[in-house]
């Protein structure tokens, strides 16, 4: 119902104002161009712009919605998912950490 949609836009909101992003397990990174490539504890991966933003700017934990704000100052808006999607992959690829966050019920 719409009312559903609007209430899960709503919650995705709150969740990118409170939810943190901050860099995973990384052992070094090098920067060159726009690109990097990126060392953990088992492997080497070669990032592209975006990626590279990311990682570049999550100099320190921030939420997810100031990383959203800064790629889109940097990019231009995203495709519908495209953020989420590249989160999710940093994530899993252990290059991004994000603490689950659980809003609290009420009594």
């Amino acid at each position: 119902s719409a009312a559903r949609a609007r209430l899960a836009l709503l919650h995705r909101g709150w969740l990118a104002e409170r939810v943190g992003a901050e860099r995973g397990d990384i052992l070094d990174l090098l920067f060159a161009d726009d690109e990097c490539l990126t060392l953990t504890h088992d492997r080497c991966l070669r990032l592209t712009a975006v990626p590279t933003e990311v990682l570049a700017y999550l100099t320190v934990p921030r939420t997810v919605a100031e990383v959203s704000e800064h790629l889109e100052g940097i990019f231009g808006p995203a495709p519908e998912g495209a953020f989420e999607a590249l989160l999710k992959d940093l994530t899993q690829d252990r290059l991004v950490r994000q603490p689950d966050v659980t809003p609290a019920v009420g009594p």
